[in-house]
Order: structure tokens, then C-alpha cells, then sequence
């Protein structure tokens, strides 16, 4: 059993159990994922750029010296399990197994969200957005933005990673509750919209991976492209139940095996917020 459940025994219990909130995976679909990897790192290349030169009839072709290079993400394996008692099951009135399964999923989830939240903040970014004493600003996301451009990363693929409190801070701004969002503005669904080109992503702060960094009071966030964030997936196995008799109890457990990296550090922003 998951706790002792002298709580729950009892004459009637509900069937219906309340999972303590949690969110599973978020930034997965966001990036760039790499299954079926073999061995203990993956390598992700990276192509420079080039330059075309003035045609001249009849001359030797001048090569762009277009120079290769690889982001490695070291791959490790980790486990979620839980043991489910059947003598214990039988004094509580609901089945505990599915319930286990979904918490189980859900800390899979948040701790391939760890990985490439880690790459990130491992990455040292090439540029930073100082916090300035405040929190996210309509400046800052117009800083990001022109970041951006200068550096010809791709619209359409950008991605911006923050916390409740910044999330919030976003969510007040006149750009977020414009009412040219409609439906979709964020003071009729709480949701915040693509702001500036950018997809704006929740990570909540109740994550006991870690979540994004918080130290005295000012918390890192990131932007970055989905191409530029690789996720190495070695083998995802589905949920397993096995009986193990010297615990008298049924195993539930998902493996994995994965790995995140950043493949160009051209592509990540990191933007301080006072919280």
C-alpha cells in the first residue's frame, strides 16, 4: 500500500479517489525527441551556417567550409514503483491499482520535464535577460523577441518556459487580456495566449524534482526553440505489474530510460524574474 490506511477502513468509503494535484508531462511536446536511442549517450548534430559566393565563369568553386558539430545527451535510467498489498486492498472500497497507475504516469512525466529543464540551465545560455527588480514585463518578452530575430531562429517553433508567479505576471499584462484574443484572452480563460510569437508554458512550483531554479527571490526562466532542445529516449516500458512473494505484494512500475541536451546554444534565452 501506497500508506497506512487506517484512515480509509471503514464502513463506507467513497470509490472515487481524489489524486493529490500533480501535472504530468509539459515541455515533452515541445521539443525535439529522439526514441529508440542505443547505448548510454546520444548524439544530436549540428550544421553551420554558410555563405554563397559571387559566381566567377570559369573559375575553381570556393568551398563554404561548412563545419559540423554534435550535442551530447547522456542517457540514464530511472524507476517509478509502488507496492500494492492484496490483503490490504481488501479492507478499503475502491481499487487501488488504476489510481497508482496514474501517479506513477504522472512522476514519469515530470522527471523527463527535469532532464530538459537541467539542459537548459546547464546549457549557459548566450544571452541573459537580467531580472531588474521586476517580474516578467512586456519589455522583456519584446527583448526575447528581438533576440530572436537577430539570430534568425525560426518563428513558429518558439517556446517560453516560466513559472505560476511569471505565468501570472504575463497573464496581467494588456498584451494577454486584449480583447482582440477573444475567447481565447487570457481574463475570460486564464489561459495565457501565444504572446509575441511565443507558447507560453506553465511548470509549476509544487515539482519535488525541482522544477525552475529559484535562489534569492529571483527565478530563471527560459525561451528557447523546439529545435534546439533534443530529448534521447533509449526505451519507455509500459506500466508493469509483477507479484513479488517476499513482500507479499504487487510491484507496479514504469522504466525508462532517457536523456535531454542542447543541441545549439544559440537558441536559449534565459530570462530572470523577481518573485
Amino acid at each position: 500500500m501506497t500508506k497506512i490506511i487506517d484512515p480509509v477502513v471503514a464502513t463506507y468509503y467513497s470509490e472515487q479517489v481524489k489524486v493529490a494535484y500533480q501535472a504530468g508531462a509539459i515541455l515533452r511536446p515541445h521539443v525535439r525527441v529522439q526514441n529508440g536511442v542505443v547505448g548510454g549517450t546520444a548524439e544530436f548534430p549540428r550544421l553551420s551556417r554558410g555563405t554563397a559566393r559571387l559566381h566567377v565563369p570559369a573559375s575553381p568553386r570556393v568551398p563554404m567550409n561548412v563545419t559540423y558539430a554534435k550535442a551530447v545527451a547522456t542517457v540514464r535510467g530511472f524507476s517509478a514503483a509502488q507496492y500494492s498489498d492484496d490483503l490490504e486492498r481488501t479492507r478499503i472500497a475502491f481499487d487501488e491499482r488504476p489510481v497508482l497507475a496514474q501517479v506513477i504516469g504522472l512522476a514519469c512525466g515530470r522527471m523527463l520535464d527535469q532532464l530538459l529543464i537541467d539542459a537548459l540551465v546547464a546549457a549557459l545560455p548566450t544571452a541573459t535577460i537580467p531580472d531588474g527588480g521586476s517580474g516578467m514585463t512586456e519589455a522583456k518578452l519584446r527583448n526575447i523577441v528581438r533576440l530572436f530575430d537577430a539570430r534568425a531562429v525560426p518563428r513558429g517553433d518558439r517556446k517560453l518556459v516560466v513559472s505560476a508567479k511569471v505565468y501570472d505576471d504575463i497573464r496581467a499584462l494588456n498584451l494577454a487580456v486584449n480583447k482582440d484574443f477573444g475567447e481565447t484572452g487570457a481574463a475570460r480563460t486564464g489561459v495565457v495566449p501565444q504572446v509575441y510569437g511565443l507558447d507560453v508554458l506553465l511548470i509549476d512550483d509544487a515539482r519535488d524534482e525541482g522544477g525552475l531554479p529559484l535562489g534569492d527571490g529571483i527565478r530563471q526562466c527560459f525561451a528557447f526553440d523546439r529545435q534546439t532542445l533534443g530529448l534521447a529516449i533509449n526505451m519507455e516500458s509500459e506500466l508493469e505489474i509483477n507479484w513479488v512473494p517476499t513482500h507479499a505484494a504487487w510491484l507496479l512500475e514504469k522504466r525508462f530510460a532517457a536523456g535531454a541536451t542542447v543541441i545549439d546554444p544559440a537558441g536559449v534565452i534565459r530570462v530572470d524574474c523577481t518573485e
